[in-house]
């Protein structure tokens, strides 16, 4: 119940969740999760690997036309 949680196949899953008391000044926090075995990691970055699964994420909550923003504010 604090979030809109999307499940993509395979294992993968986008999060989006608002944090502040309020909607006026909140911000939207999106949580990327995806699962890759072992033997199939590439050699890439963990941020690498999300990449993709972040512009999907951007796509689907229209992050860019609603709040006019090409690049997060913060990566964790």
């Amino acid at each position: 119940d604090q979030g809109v949680c999307i499940t993509l196949e395979p294992d993968a899953r986008i999060t989006y969740r608002l944090s502040g008391t309020g909607t006026s000044g909140a911000t939207l926090r999106v949580y990327l999760e995806i699962h890759v075995p072992a033997e199939h990691r590439p050699e890439a970055t963990a941020l690498d690997s999300l990449r993709s699964l972040g512009a999907i994420a951007a796509e689907i909550a229209d992050i860019r036309g609603i709040v006019d923003r090409t690049e997060p504010s913060a990566v964790t």
